[in-house]
Order: C-alpha cells, then structure tokens, then sequence
C-alpha cells in the first residue's frame, strides 16, 4: 500500500515519529504547505493518506482527495481540536490499519451560475459579505417559495458538519447523510425584509446574490467572487469521502 502522511509544521516532529511506526508500506511524508501540487491528480498514486494536524489540515488535505482512503491523526489531545480525527498519534499502530472500517462522509458541491467550484465540502459552505460587519442580500429558495432577506450570510452544511460552524449557529446537529442542512446568520426583519426562512434541511439549496458577496469551502479554500446577480446552486456530491475510524 502507499501511503501519504501530512502535516502541519507545528506537528512535523509527530508526522516523522508516525512515518517511523510504518515499515511494510512505501510511505511518502509532505507539508501541508505544498497539498497544491498534488492538485492535478497526484493523490491518486497513494491509496491512503493520513492527515497529522486538526481539522483545517484535514479539511484541505481532503479537497483535493477523490475515491482514496483519509485517516486523521491527533497529535496533540486535549490541545488541538480534531473531531474529525479517528484516533491519537500514540494510538496509532502500522498493525491498527487493517483493523479500521470505511465511513463514508458526503461532501457539498458548489456551483456559481454554471461553473463548478473544484473544492467540494465535508463541512460546510459559507455565502455572505466578505467583511463580517456588513449585511448580506440576496434571495433564497427553499421547498418552492421566494425570498428576499438581509443577513449575516448564509451556511450550507453536511451532517458531519452540523457538529461544527453549524451548531455554533444554531446548537443543533443532525445525522441524515442524505440532505444539505442551512443557517440564516443573523437574519434582519424590518417592514420591508422579514425573515422567514432562518433553517431547514434540502437536498438542493438555491441563492441569487443581490450584491457582491464571498464563497468560502470549509473555511479553508479560496475565496471565490459572487457578483451581483449571480445564482449559487448547492447539491450533494455521489462520491463520498472514504474516511477510515476505528471500529
């Protein structure tokens, strides 16, 4: 099996001691830094690769894997948040692998009018003004009706991300693989806005952007432009994301 072990640099010392337990597999050690250039393809030449680091190294080591094998590592309990970690570093064994199960997490696909947004979330997607202090507009469609809001934004999530942003927002999770759950952030009602499509569960989310506003994929990918008048449609991606946990 080839493996591909990333790290953080605040975790390099514990993604070397990890790559010392690995004898009977070719394994390749890399920053996180440098998950760009794997970009074209280059995951697909690992059959696994395990993520030493929290959940933002997890969540941008995972954009760019398709149909591979993920295991997240903690490095350091009790210090760095990683709920999307199957095990500690000191847990870990070459000998555990084969031990471990496949979950199977659905991400969220993005598109801007008709282009497709390469990243694709576990989490969540974020819509809104790209300073936080300013209100967002637009308009949004859920189970057949129209409406106008001013917000804070907007965030789309899967059910493994309602653990995350989305509870923060709302102090729920749920557990349905199969819809996209949404969060109005701080919507704003007055007599000529009133909000009333705050949070639901679909399995397509549609927005119209009514001023230039931002796109974020997990909190970690690049900012993508909505423009005025552009239309963002949020669907949930067929091939799931093969996450290894312990059994």
């Amino acid at each position: 099996m080839k493996i591909l072990i990333v790290y953080l640099e605040k975790e390099r010392k514990e993604a070397y001691e990890l790559k010392r337990k690995i004898r009977n597999h070719e394994v390749k050690i890399i920053n996180r830094k440098r998950l760009k250039r794997f970009l074209e393809g280059g995951f697909i030449k690992f059959d696994l690769t395990i993520v030493v680091g929290g959940d933002g190294t997890f969540l941008r080591t995972a954009q760019f894997i398709s149909n591979k094998l993920i295991l997240g590592i903690n490095p350091k309990p009790g210090r760095r948040e990683a709920f999307l970690s199957s095990m500690t570093a000191d847990q870990f064994s070459e000998e555990l692998l084969s031990k471990l199960k496949v979950e199977y997490l659905p991400r969220l696909k993005v598109k801007i009018n008709n282009k497709l947004i390469k990243e694709k979330a576990v989490n969540d997607i974020y819509i809104g003004d790209k300073k936080p202090y300013k209100t967002s507009k637009y308009i949004i469609e859920f189970k057949g009706k129209k409406e106008t809001q001013i917000s804070s934004g907007v965030i789309a999530s899967t059910a493994i991300g309602t653990n995350s942003w989305f509870k923060s927002l709302t102090g729920k999770t749920h557990t349905d693989n199969s819809k996209i759950y949404f969060a109005v952030r701080e919507p704003y009602s007055n007599k000529v806005y009133k909000a009333t499509i705050k949070e639901g569960a679909t399995q397509k989310l549609k927005l119209t952007a009514l001023k230039n506003l931002i796109l974020v994929v997990d909190s970690v990918s690049e900012e993508y432009k909505v423009n005025k008048d552009d239309r963002v449609t949020i669907t949930i991606e067929k091939s799931s994301l093969k996450r290894l946990v312990m059994t």
